[in-house]
């Protein structure tokens, strides 16, 4: 009979071993709190963050090289380790929590008190990161491993529950209350949006849903290029070229520049463009009037043109020759309506804000709106979007009071039930340009914000079904309120903290936001590396201390235009404030070469999928 191994059954014993490795953690935090509090003299609040840390990275090495070892690792190593410190985030909460809840409402000794809560906050961390973190591979039990599933599912929904009303019922006062409340608020928002961030890297499958075809059907869709334009003399000429190059028959398209007719010098730009490529299914259509704006634009666009698909582009995009074909495809290979392809500004070093409002379009546009779409709530980019004339002539259109109108439509194309597909392929993206100058970016973010609290209290996301998908929608359209409540109680809340005598529970639980919010830092260092690397672009060697030394300032940035946005909704303010554009984006290289007038079909990269 054949003995088994002590060393073998531990081996096999992942949650021994997990707890081994917490143990582990003990000491390194331990050693790591001694040397930076004793050794370096740093104040007590700091080393113990920088020690805590110093053992979360310690444990997740050991249980990624040993307790999971065997794991079916479906995310890369960073993914592992942003996902594993949310969890610890998660369990940190629960360990204060259920040892100020033991120590307060009974008698037992600190000690045992403290083992219980460490047991609590353990048993939280292994179950959420087999699952999450170190996922293992799909196993038939039958209904003892989805009853085992769904143990493990109410486990960590009790354990969340109950770790936050005590934690809500232990403040102290109406002051520490507060305090407390504000910073769970805070921290569960934090934690979502880094979700959102990460949600097309958490699988591998889902990235690959994400890109366009590789191969591409024979084209069948006709394409209305709207191209709604206001003082864009610098830009609009080599936009029309680029539209007009794209490798897709000319007899299935036309460009429309639409004007304002006082702006003289991009309709004489336009047409300087239109004129040399000779070409009669290119031309600029103007009106007159109030209001002078993108969706008024838009509007006059639809009416003017007849093609089975409108396109918006913006006055200074660059496309790919592709873009139709991929959109042709998709729409007839998975029978949409409404594809929105991808959009990147890609002049990350030109100001110390590029590189943070580049990357919020690179997890904007390839993580965060495949989120909205699988839900089914998802408020659409300004461009790059393509959307039936039957499904645009259903809804009358644009709304031309709104100020972020592709935002507008999209929820409700969602409403009306259409699934909206989303495009993104970095070879086949919409290349545009960050701001130039604080201000304008400012301005263009206002423009968002307010747009955004319009769409809320216009109301159009109550015709969304499903209370989840109403939900998302008001938390994202909202977003501006908490992002200007933001600015304002992130001085407060660090007042409070330094110079009033709170609870040492308050005070701890104070620091989980800034705990998550480094977290996003990291998440945005990392897809700082995947963004150059997938555009093949130099990563400069100081960038990351750059972007580390103003992520905070730029986060500001983002309070100041929302809490600008909430004060020109209350003064019924809505002029349009223009974003500036001189095609930084663009490479210095001659524009393409006009192209001739092609034949049905003549696409020379189209074939049968």
């Amino acid at each position: 009979m054949e003995r088994t191994q002590p060393w073998g059954a531990l081996r096999r014993a992942r949650g021994v071993r997990f707890g081994l490795v917490g143990l582990s953690g003990v000491g390194v935090n331990t050693v790591a709190l001694w040397a930076l509090a004793v050794g370096l003299g740093l104040p007590t609040v700091v080393a113990s963050l920088l020690a805590t840390e110093a053992a979360i990275i310690s444990n997740f090495l050991l249980n990624d090289r040993w307790t999971f070892r065997s794991a079916a690792h479906r995310h890369a190593f960073g993914r592992r380790l942003l996902r594993y410190h949310s969890v610890a985030a998660g369990g940190m909460a629960i360990s204060v929590g259920a040892l100020a809840a033991l120590t307060a409402h009974t008698s037992l000794p600190l000690l045992i008190a403290n083992l219980l809560a460490i047991g609590a906050a353990t048993a939280w961390n292994y179950v959420v990161n087999s699952r999450l973190t170190w996922p293992q591979p799909a196993a038939s039990g039958g209904r003892f491993a989805r009853l085992r599933t769904w143990a493990a599912r109410a486990f960590v929904a009790l354990a969340t529950v109950g770790a936050l009303s005590l934690l809500a019922r232990l403040g102290g006062g109406w002051l520490p209350g507060l305090v407390l409340a504000c910073s769970l608020a805070l921290f569960a928002q934090a934690l979502f949006s880094l979700a959102m961030m990460l949600y097309s890297w958490e699988h591998p499958e889902r990235l690959a849903s994400s890109a366009g075809p590789q191969s591409y059907l024979p084209p069948r869709y006709s394409f209305s290029v709207l191209l709604p334009a206001r003082h864009e003399e610098a830009v609009i000429a080599d936009t029309i070229r680029s539209v007009w190059a794209a490798n897709y028959p000319h007899t299935l398209l036309e460009v429309v520049v639409i004007c304002h007719a006082d702006d003289t010098g991009t309709i004489a730009e336009a047409q300087r463009a239109i004129e040399a490529l000779g070409s009669p299914r290119i031309r600029v259509e103007t009106f007159d009037g109030a209001p002078i704006n993108k969706p008024r634009g838009l509007n006059v666009g639809l009416r003017r043109t007849r093609n089975q698909v409108v396109t918006i582009f913006d006055a200074e995009d660059d496309i790919d020759p592709e873009i139709f074909n991929t959109v042709n495809t998709v729409m007839l290979a998975e029978r949409v309506g409404v594809v929105q392809a991808g959009v990147q500004l890609m002049n990350f070093r030109d100001r110390w804000f590029s590189v943070h409002n580049c990357l919020e379009y690179f997890f904007w546009f390839k993580s965060r709106l495949h989120f909205h779409a699988a839900v089914g709530m998802i408020p659409l980019g300004g461009n790059t979007v393509f959307i039936r004339r039957d499904l645009l002539e259903r809804l009358d259109g644009w709304d031309e009071r709104c100020l972020t109108e592709d935002a507008e439509i999209g929820i409700r194309l969602s409403a009306l039930g259409e699934r909206i597909r989303v495009v993104y392929d970095a070879q086949r993206v919409t290349r545009e340009e960050a701001p130039a100058t604080v201000g304008q970016f400012i301005r263009q973010r206002t423009r968002w914000c307010q747009g955004f609290l319009q769409v809320l209290r216009k109301g159009v996301w109550r015709g969304l079904p499903g209370f989840g998908r109403r939900l998302l929608a008001i938390y994202t359209l909202s977003y501006p309120l908490l992002q200007a409540v933001l600015l304002l109680l992130w001085p407060l809340m660090l007042c409070a903290i330094i110079w009033l005598e709170l609870p040492l529970l308050v005070t701890i639980v104070s620091f989980l936001p800034l705990y998550v919010l480094l977290l996003q830092l990291v998440a945005t260092l990392i897809g700082a590396v995947l963004f150059t690397r997938e555009y093949r672009l130099r990563l400069p060697i100081l960038m990351p201390l750059v972007m580390a030394l103003t992520f905070l300032p730029y986060q500001w940035m983002l309070g100041l235009s929302a809490l600008r946005a909430v004060y020109r909704e209350l003064r019924r303010e809505q002029s349009w404030e223009k974003t500036a554009h001189i095609g930084a984006h663009r490479p210095l290289a001659a524009p393409p070469a006009p192209a001739g007038e092609r034949e049905v079909g003549a696409g020379k990269n189209s074939r049968p999928v």
